[in-house]
């Protein structure tokens, strides 16, 4: 946006929130979206002086502000009349002080320690109600025929088309699909979110074959929306048809596929990249996706969230290859509340709350490290390793042991990722 589209965007928002606050009172106003709305409502003149403003900030809003940096100023402005500023970890917490510091501190002459009195740190929390664990392990089957059941009114048949328009949709044959996945004799791997290049799905996607040559029941299941689907199908296609010279040229030039991509995501491949000139490690690497990958994976497409729920419990893990640095990785506790552990690469602000669950998944498989992976030029091959990890150690567990793990990480994550665990911080907040 350019300054004047923002003081377009500024000017209309507030002419319509004076129109709203002037037929109705407000006690407690609480902004999400901490680079223009506190700014906007400072603006109001209809908000009574007695309102009492709190503002979130999450990580997504810290890097807009780093990319554009005359934005500062609408933030800066706008969060001097707030009476509480909370973050949803204390990474995001610390890029704001720093950012502060680096623009505001030696401009304006503001004091430091008058905003951070205002500081907190909030958790942000998920339905616990909902991200639950499944009732039993042997109900896996059971679970995926209500997922299917619950989409088969879905009109959307085929893949996701390129007009954005239908980036929404939903593939029905693939969750038809769905049902031809074993789920005693098929491990399942998921990725649920936007189909977006900074979520890594297509890192995964390049990964598939090498998780393939020692797991080759594994099954990989990718849910959401968004342009980067393409790209990930066709690098499928690529290797499912033995498309060598077109797969490698593919990876190598992302932005040629999905313009949103930044090019130096391939230094995340140079050691992947360098193997694939010895002979034997590509003939395997190819051998293991040829005629073979496009039945291990599955792109739904978009699911509404109660059918996202359903779906996660019936994963054996969940995998997010952030490459952005992630506000917190809401995902992750979508998971973990679900009974599943996320494997996540150190980009995701959730590295800061691993340490909650490190004790308790040792408990169950003590030969495995729960660990961030590192976004490196080793990316790939530490993705894999991870995950073949994961299901070496999972494999160890009898049915019992897998139930009540799921069911611990459950407890874990409403101890302190609940909506209900959130609320009374905020509440307290407010004195209430």
């Amino acid at each position: 946006m350019s300054d004047e589209d923002i003081a377009t965007y500024v000017n209309f928002n507030v002419n319509a929130l004076e129109e709203i606050f002037q037929h109705h009172s407000i006690d407690v106003l609480w902004s999400h979206h901490c680079l223009l709305q506190p700014y906007i409502v400072s603006n109001v003149t209809t908000i009574p002086e007695t309102c009492y403003r709190i503002a979130t900030i999450h990580g997504n809003a810290i890097h807009c502000i780093q990319k554009k940096k005359t934005l500062i100023r609408y933030v800066i402005d706008g969060l001097k009349n707030f009476h509480h500023i909370c973050f949803t970890s204390p990474e995001i917490q610390k890029e704001f002080t720093s950012l502060f510091h680096e623009i505001v501190i030696q401009d304006n002459n503001e004091d430091i320690t008058q905003w951070e009195n205002r500081m907190s740190i909030i958790f942000p929390g998920i339905d616990t109600d909902l991200f639950h664990p499944i009732e039993k392990e042997t109900s896996k089957t059971r679970v995926l025929e209500e997922v299917l059941q619950l989409t088969k009114s879905q009109t959307q048949v085929g893949p996701t088309v390129l007009n954005e328009d239908h980036y929404w949709d939903t593939d029905v044959l693939e969750i038809f699909r769905l049902s031809t996945i074993n789920t005693q004799t098929h491990p399942m791997i998921l990725f649920f979110g936007r189909y977006i290049w900074t979520k890594g799905i297509q890192m995964l996607a390049i990964a598939i074959p090498l998780i393939l040559q020692k797991h080759p029941n594994a099954r990989f299941v990718f849910t959401g929306y968004g342009p980067t689907q393409t790209y990930a199908e066709t690098l499928i296609s690529y290797l499912h048809h033995g498309r060598q010279e077109l797969f490698l040229e593919s990876i190598q030039n992302p932005d040629l596929w999905d313009a949103q991509i930044e090019h130096y995501t391939t230094t995340y491949l140079r050691s992947f990249l360098h193997w694939m000139e010895d002979p034997a490690f590509r003939d395997h690497y190819f051998h293991a996706a040829k005629n073979e990958i496009q039945k291990a994976v599955y792109f739904t497409g978009y699911l509404d969230q109660p059918i996202v729920s359903k779906l996660i419990r019936c994963a054996d893990i969940s995998v997010f290859p952030f490459l952005m640095p992630e506000s917190f990785g809401g995902v992750t506790l979508e998971s973990l509340g679900s009974g599943v552990i996320p494997l996540i690469s150190d980009r995701c602000a959730f590295v800061d709350f691993m340490p909650l669950y490190q004790g308790l998944i040792k408990e169950y498989l003590p030969n495995f490290s729960y660990q961030p992976i590192s976004l490196d030029d080793e990316f790939i091959f530490s993705l894999s390793r991870m995950v073949v990890h994961m299901l070496d150690q999972l494999s160890t567990l009898t049915t019992p042991d897998k139930q009540t793990l799921r069911n611990d990480l459950h407890e874990k994550t409403t101890e302190y990722f609940s909506w209900e665990s959130m609320i009374l911080k905020y509440m307290k907040l407010l004195g209430l």
